[in-house]
Protein backbone atom coordinates (compact mmCIF):
# COMPACT_ATOMS: atom_id res chain seq x y z
CA UNK A 1 0.00 0.00 0.00
CA UNK A 2 1.51 3.38 -0.94
CA UNK A 3 2.10 6.08 1.56
CA UNK A 4 1.29 9.94 0.36
CA UNK A 5 4.11 12.05 0.40
CA UNK A 6 3.72 14.69 3.05
CA UNK A 7 3.94 18.44 1.65
CA UNK A 8 5.77 20.88 3.80
CA UNK A 9 4.02 23.33 5.53
CA UNK A 10 5.26 26.21 3.86
CA UNK A 11 4.97 24.98 0.38
CA UNK A 12 1.40 24.24 1.36
CA UNK A 13 0.95 27.78 2.60
CA UNK A 14 1.82 28.89 -1.12
CA UNK A 15 -0.89 26.40 -2.74
CA UNK A 16 -3.30 27.82 -0.55
CA UNK A 17 -2.67 31.52 -1.01
CA UNK A 18 -2.61 30.64 -5.55
CA UNK A 19 -5.43 28.68 -4.96
CA UNK A 20 -7.42 31.12 -2.85
CA UNK A 21 -6.17 34.09 -4.93
CA UNK A 22 -7.75 32.68 -7.77
CA UNK A 23 -11.10 31.20 -6.49
CA UNK A 24 -11.58 34.95 -4.46
CA UNK A 25 -10.79 36.53 -7.98
CA UNK A 26 -13.83 34.30 -9.61
CA UNK A 27 -15.86 33.65 -7.08
CA UNK A 28 -15.51 36.81 -4.75
CA UNK A 29 -14.76 35.88 -1.42
CA UNK A 30 -18.02 35.52 0.23
CA UNK A 31 -18.56 32.74 -2.80
CA UNK A 32 -15.80 30.72 -1.81
CA UNK A 33 -15.74 27.83 0.54
CA UNK A 34 -12.98 26.35 2.55
CA UNK A 35 -14.42 23.26 0.95
CA UNK A 36 -13.69 24.69 -2.38
CA UNK A 37 -10.05 25.75 -1.51
CA UNK A 38 -9.41 22.45 -0.10
CA UNK A 39 -10.43 21.13 -3.47
CA UNK A 40 -8.72 23.07 -5.65
CA UNK A 41 -5.49 22.66 -3.19
CA UNK A 42 -5.93 19.06 -2.94
CA UNK A 43 -5.88 18.61 0.99
CA UNK A 44 -8.53 18.46 3.56
CA UNK A 45 -9.74 21.48 5.34
CA UNK A 46 -8.21 20.28 8.58
CA UNK A 47 -4.95 20.85 7.05
CA UNK A 48 -6.00 24.65 5.40
CA UNK A 49 -7.53 25.14 9.03
CA UNK A 50 -3.90 24.38 10.63
CA UNK A 51 -2.22 27.05 8.48
CA UNK A 52 -4.76 29.47 8.60
CA UNK A 53 -7.03 29.53 11.64
CA UNK A 54 -9.44 31.53 9.07
CA UNK A 55 -10.71 32.33 5.61
CA UNK A 56 -10.63 35.77 7.08
CA UNK A 57 -7.14 35.32 7.73
CA UNK A 58 -6.32 33.68 4.22
CA UNK A 59 -7.72 36.98 2.45
CA UNK A 60 -5.41 39.31 5.15
CA UNK A 61 -2.53 38.04 4.22
CA UNK A 62 -3.25 38.09 0.38
CA UNK A 63 -4.32 41.83 1.18
CA UNK A 64 -1.09 42.47 2.96
CA UNK A 65 0.67 41.53 0.00
CA UNK A 66 -1.00 43.67 -2.40
CA UNK A 67 -0.41 46.64 0.03
CA UNK A 68 3.09 45.36 0.23
CA UNK A 69 3.44 45.85 -4.02
CA UNK A 70 0.74 48.91 -4.17
CA UNK A 71 3.03 51.06 -1.47
CA UNK A 72 6.51 49.96 -2.13
CA UNK A 73 7.26 49.73 -5.79
CA UNK A 74 10.13 47.99 -7.27
CA UNK A 75 12.46 50.06 -9.94
CA UNK A 76 13.15 48.59 -12.54
CA UNK A 77 16.79 46.86 -13.86
CA UNK A 78 18.21 48.40 -16.54
CA UNK A 79 18.24 45.95 -19.37
CA UNK A 80 21.42 45.63 -21.91
CA UNK A 81 22.45 49.29 -20.74
CA UNK A 82 19.21 50.15 -23.17
CA UNK A 83 16.25 52.44 -21.72
CA UNK A 84 14.33 51.27 -24.57
CA UNK A 85 15.00 47.26 -23.96
CA UNK A 86 14.10 47.96 -20.24
CA UNK A 87 10.55 49.67 -21.17
CA UNK A 88 9.78 47.05 -24.02
CA UNK A 89 10.51 44.16 -21.26
CA UNK A 90 7.95 45.88 -19.18
CA UNK A 91 5.29 46.79 -22.08
CA UNK A 92 5.97 42.42 -22.78
CA UNK A 93 5.05 41.88 -18.96
CA UNK A 94 1.70 44.66 -19.18
CA UNK A 95 0.22 43.33 -22.56
CA UNK A 96 0.71 39.78 -21.40
CA UNK A 97 -1.86 40.13 -18.28
CA UNK A 98 -5.45 40.06 -18.72
CA UNK A 99 -6.04 43.12 -15.91
CA UNK A 100 -3.96 44.16 -13.36
CA UNK A 101 -3.78 46.58 -10.55
CA UNK A 102 -0.77 48.43 -9.79
CA UNK A 103 0.96 46.54 -7.76
CA UNK A 104 0.82 43.88 -10.53
CA UNK A 105 2.53 46.28 -12.78
CA UNK A 106 5.13 47.28 -11.02
CA UNK A 107 6.51 44.25 -9.22
CA UNK A 108 8.47 42.47 -11.73
CA UNK A 109 7.90 39.22 -10.11
CA UNK A 110 4.07 39.30 -9.23
CA UNK A 111 2.96 35.91 -9.56
CA UNK A 112 -0.55 36.52 -8.83
CA UNK A 113 -2.44 37.88 -11.59
CA UNK A 114 -5.81 37.98 -10.00
CA UNK A 115 -4.77 39.36 -6.77
CA UNK A 116 -6.08 43.11 -7.58
CA UNK A 117 -9.83 41.09 -8.42
CA UNK A 118 -9.23 39.28 -5.28
CA UNK A 119 -8.81 42.49 -2.91
CA UNK A 120 -12.09 44.12 -5.17
CA UNK A 121 -14.44 41.04 -3.87
CA UNK A 122 -14.38 42.71 -0.73
CA UNK A 123 -14.49 46.00 -1.75
CA UNK A 124 -18.08 46.70 -0.64
CA UNK A 125 -17.64 45.79 2.43
CA UNK A 126 -17.19 49.38 4.89
CA UNK A 127 -13.74 47.68 6.77
CA UNK A 128 -12.04 46.28 3.58
CA UNK A 129 -13.39 49.48 1.26
CA UNK A 130 -11.88 51.49 3.68
CA UNK A 131 -8.51 49.51 3.89
CA UNK A 132 -8.19 49.63 0.32
CA UNK A 133 -8.64 53.31 -0.50
CA UNK A 134 -6.04 54.27 2.19
CA UNK A 135 -3.60 51.74 0.62
CA UNK A 136 -4.48 53.87 -3.06
CA UNK A 137 -4.02 56.97 -0.80
CA UNK A 138 -0.34 55.80 0.83
CA UNK A 139 0.65 54.12 -3.10
CA UNK A 140 3.87 55.23 -4.53
CA UNK A 141 3.33 56.65 -8.08
CA UNK A 142 4.51 54.06 -10.45
CA UNK A 143 5.39 57.08 -12.69
CA UNK A 144 7.75 58.71 -10.77
CA UNK A 145 9.03 55.35 -9.27
CA UNK A 146 9.49 52.88 -11.49
CA UNK A 147 9.51 55.01 -15.28
CA UNK A 148 11.18 58.37 -14.40
CA UNK A 149 14.08 56.67 -14.02
CA UNK A 150 14.51 54.69 -16.71
CA UNK A 151 13.12 57.81 -19.33
CA UNK A 152 16.33 59.60 -17.39
CA UNK A 153 18.46 57.17 -18.01
CA UNK A 154 17.62 57.39 -21.80
CA UNK A 155 18.15 60.75 -22.16
CA UNK A 156 21.23 60.41 -21.11
CA UNK A 157 22.51 57.82 -23.38
CA UNK A 158 20.46 59.59 -26.10
CA UNK A 159 18.08 56.93 -26.16
CA UNK A 160 14.81 58.81 -25.60
CA UNK A 161 13.93 62.54 -26.40
CA UNK A 162 14.55 65.39 -24.15
CA UNK A 163 12.03 67.34 -22.25
CA UNK A 164 10.57 66.42 -18.90
CA UNK A 165 10.96 62.66 -17.71
CA UNK A 166 8.23 62.79 -15.39
CA UNK A 167 5.76 63.79 -18.54
CA UNK A 168 7.49 61.59 -20.72
CA UNK A 169 6.84 58.63 -18.57
CA UNK A 170 3.28 59.74 -17.76
CA UNK A 171 2.73 59.80 -21.57
CA UNK A 172 4.17 55.83 -22.11
CA UNK A 173 1.74 55.10 -18.68
CA UNK A 174 -1.29 56.60 -19.95
CA UNK A 175 -0.65 54.88 -23.36
CA UNK A 176 -0.06 51.55 -22.35
CA UNK A 177 -2.89 51.84 -19.32
CA UNK A 178 -5.46 52.97 -22.05
CA UNK A 179 -4.45 49.81 -24.55
CA UNK A 180 -5.28 47.42 -21.34
CA UNK A 181 -8.36 49.42 -20.76
CA UNK A 182 -9.72 49.63 -24.99
CA UNK A 183 -8.55 45.65 -24.85
CA UNK A 184 -11.19 44.62 -21.73
CA UNK A 185 -13.88 47.06 -22.25
CA UNK A 186 -14.22 46.86 -26.27
CA UNK A 187 -12.67 43.65 -27.56
CA UNK A 188 -13.66 44.51 -31.17
CA UNK A 189 -12.08 48.24 -31.74
CA UNK A 190 -8.73 46.80 -29.82
CA UNK A 191 -5.65 46.80 -32.74
CA UNK A 192 -2.74 45.76 -30.36
CA UNK A 193 0.37 47.95 -31.21
CA UNK A 194 3.93 47.15 -31.42
CA UNK A 195 6.20 48.32 -29.15
CA UNK A 196 8.18 50.04 -31.81
CA UNK A 197 4.93 52.19 -32.48
CA UNK A 198 5.28 53.89 -28.72
CA UNK A 199 8.87 53.86 -29.15
CA UNK A 200 9.17 55.87 -31.70
CA UNK A 201 6.97 58.64 -29.82
CA UNK A 202 9.78 58.94 -27.11
CA UNK A 203 12.80 58.54 -29.39
CA UNK A 204 14.75 61.17 -30.40
CA UNK A 205 13.71 63.05 -33.97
Amino acid sequence: MGTTKKVPSAVRREQILDAACELFAEFGYSGTTTKQLAEKVGCSEAIIFRIFPTKEAIFETLFEEWKQADIEPETLDILDGSAMKTLEKFYGKLMEAEDFSAGQLVRTGWRRKDLGRAIMSRNGEEKWGNAYREVLRQSNDVVRVTLAPVIRFGQQNGEIKDGDPELLSEFFWSMVFGLVAIRRNYPDRYIEPQFRDIASLLSPR
